[in-house]
C-alpha cells in the first residue's frame, strides 16, 4: 500500500506491537488475488506470495515482533480473509485477536470495498474474535520515535466487555506510550446517576490496578 494514502505491513505491526507487551504470539496474515486466469498451483502467484511471504518475516524482524506469516492466494479477496481468519494457528494456539487497517481506499468503490469490510467483520464475529480495526494507522508512532507524552482517551461503552480499557493499558506499558496518562470518557445511556458510575468504576480501577481518571460521563 502507499504511504501517502493509507497504512502499511510496518505500521500495522508497529501496532501490533505495541498492544503485546512483550508476550503472545502474532500470524502476519496477506492475501493475494490472482487473475482470473490464473490457477491456484500457477508458479507465477506462488512466487509472489513467497516474496510476500519474506518481505512481512523481514519487516516484522525490524519492528521486532515474534510471529510467523502467511498469504493466501485467492481469486476473491473476501474469501481470502475469511481463509485466514479461519485456518491462521495450530488447534488451540489459534488467534483470539484480529488487527486489521482501515479500509481507506473504499470511497473509490462502495457498492465494491463496503460488502468486503462488513464481510470481514462477520467473519470475525462468527469465529468469536475480538476485532480491532485501525483507522489512520499511518498516523499511529511507530517503535523508533521517542515516546509520547499526554493522554490516552478511552470512549468507554457501557457492556463493551473492557476490550477498550485493556488495550490502552497495554499499549501504555510500551516504551512509546509510558510517558502517557489515561482518560476515561463513560459513555452510558440516559438515565444513569453519572456519580454512583464514578464510583463504581473507579472501584474498579483499583481493584485491577490500573491508574486512569474518569473524565466525564456522556448519556445518550
Amino acid at each position: 500500500s502507499n504511504d501517502s494514502a493509507g497504512h502499511t505491513h510496518k505500521h500495522m505491526f508497529s501496532v501490533a506491537h505495541q498492544l503485546r507487551h512483550g508476550s503472545g504470539l502474532m500470524i502476519a496474515a496477506a492475501v493475494i488475488q490472482m487473475s482470473e486466469d490464473q490457477a491456484i498451483h500457477d508458479l507465477a502467484p506462488v512466487i509472489a506470495a513467497e516474496n510476500e511471504e519474506r518481505v512481512m518475516l523481514d519487516e516484522m524482524k525490524e519492528v521486532g515482533v515474534d510471529g510467523f506469516a502467511m498469504v493466501v492466494l485467492t481469486h476473491s479477496v473476501v474469501q481470502g480473509k475469511a481463509y485466514a481468519i479461519q485456518c491462521a494457528g495450530l488447534g488451540p494456539l489459534t488467534p483470539n485477536t484480529v488487527l486489521m487497517g482501515w479500509p481507506w481506499w473504499w470511497k473509490s468503490n462502495p457498492t465494491k470495498y463496503v460488502p468486503e469490510f462488513l464481510s470481514t467483520i462477520h467473519q470475525a464475529t462468527l469465529r468469536q474474535k475480538a476485532l480491532i480495526v485501525c483507522h489512520n494507522a499511518k498516523d499511529f508512532p511507530t517503535n523508533d520515535e521517542p515516546p509520547l507524552s499526554g493522554f490516552i482517551d478511552i470512549w468507554w461503552i457501557k457492556h463493551d466487555g473492557g476490550l477498550l480499557l485493556l488495550f490502552s493499558h497495554l499499549m501504555q506499558k510500551h516504551r512509546v506510550w509510558r510517558r502517557c496518562a489515561l482518560r476515561l470518557h463513560l459513555i452510558t445511556e440516559s438515565g444513569t446517576d453519572p456519580t454512583f458510575l464514578k464510583n463504581r468504576i473507579h472501584k474498579l480501577l483499583h481493584r485491577i490496578n490500573i491508574p486512569a481518571s474518569v473524565e466525564e460521563v456522556i448519556q445518550i
